[in-house]
């Protein structure tokens, strides 16, 4: 016949368990902590019915670290995919890829560049701004997505795609459009 232990000895372990869980759920927390506080902040829209509709948005850095690589893209309008997570970054959204920028650095407690991006030609819901996706590492070297509707997420796999050619910096700590890194 096998022993199981005690009713003590099983307690001990269930405890001991309960006390792992809430570390790891504590961590949890606070690696979000600092990704909450960046946000793009919609400065202005131009809808027009030719192809020079643009949105402009600013990434603010209200964390007390620097944010890092941070990639702000203009989509079509659309959703993101349920299986998001297992696609390329270009085919999160189910809205074509307008244009993007990548700033290299936002220091802490501080806004990035202003960046002038194209934007759908219709319009959307009443009141509904055109979709922007920001990417960026935090200052724990975590990699973010931060969603039109404002949902953060944190990106499944670095890749290669994370890192952004050199030679496209500008004058303004951004890098053109050409670049493969924003959402």
């Amino acid at each position: 016949m096998v022993d199981w232990g005690s009713v003590p000895a099983w307690l001990g372990v269930l405890a001991g368990i309960a006390v792992v869980l809430a570390f790891l759920a504590g961590r949890l927390d606070a690696r979000r902590e600092l990704a909450a506080q960046v946000l793009a902040t919609h400065v202005s829209t131009q809808l027009t019915a030719t192809a020079e509709s643009s949105i402009t948005v600013q990434v603010a850095n209200y964390s007390p670290a620097p944010i890092f690589n941070v990639g702000v893209a203009t989509y079509d309008w659309g959703r993101r995919r349920w299986d998001w997570r297992l696609r390329h970054r270009r085919n999160w959204w189910t809205g074509a890829r307008f244009a993007g920028r990548v700033v290299v650095t936002i220091p802490p407690e501080l806004h990035g560049p202003v960046c002038d991006l194209p934007a759908p030609r219709t319009l959307g819901k009443l009141g509904e701004l055109p979709p922007v996706i920001v990417t960026f590492t935090d200052g724990n070297g975590h990699r973010w997505v931060r969603w039109p509707d404002g949902r953060l997420n944190g990106q499944p796999f670095r890749s290669s795609h994370h890192h952004a050619r050199r030679g496209n910096e500008r004058e303004d700590g951004t890098r053109s459009a050409d670049v493969e890194e924003p959402g």
